[in-house]
């Protein structure tokens, strides 16, 4: 009897196998938000639309929108290859405090960022631990 206890565990605990929902890997599309050509999710979260270049460094402006409570706090930004899988963290450090509207958004932050492989990148934003959206991006060689 013991042993089903710990099947019935182990089932909880592993989710029955589900795996994780897959990417919608669409190019996130480009705005226009006070003037201001954008690239994301509109009035949400949304990141300059400029090129990327595979291993090349560049300053990035994001844009945030939603309430100052929910824009203040530490922003991590974690990208995910969609070929090959990979893994970085892009940016992990408190921000946005006091906010500072820009471009029609509630709030904005820069960063210096370099992706190092072309081809479709996701970009998932956080702020103070919780999913805050993300975005597709296409790196170029």
């Amino acid at each position: 009897m013991k042993w089903l206890q710990w099947l019935t565990i182990l089932v909880i605990l592993t989710g029955c196998g589900a795996e994780p929902p897959q990417t919608d890997w669409t190019l996130s599309p480009t705005f226009l938000s006070d003037g201001k050509s954008l690239r994301g999710v509109p009035e949400h979260l949304a990141i300059e639309d400029k090129p990327f270049f595979a291993e090349e460094r560049d300053e990035y402006i994001w844009y945030f929108w939603g309430s100052s409570a929910e824009l203040a706090g530490k922003l991590t930004a974690v990208a995910v290859h969609q070929e090959t899988g990979r893994t970085l963290t892009l940016i992990d450090r408190s921000f946005m405090v006091p906010v500072k509207p820009l471009h029609g958004a509630d709030n904005h932050t820069s960063s210096i960022l370099s992706l190092p492989l072309a081809g479709l990148w996701r970009i998932d934003a956080y702020i103070n631990g919780q999913m805050f959206g993300n975005i597709i991006i296409e790196v170029q060689e």
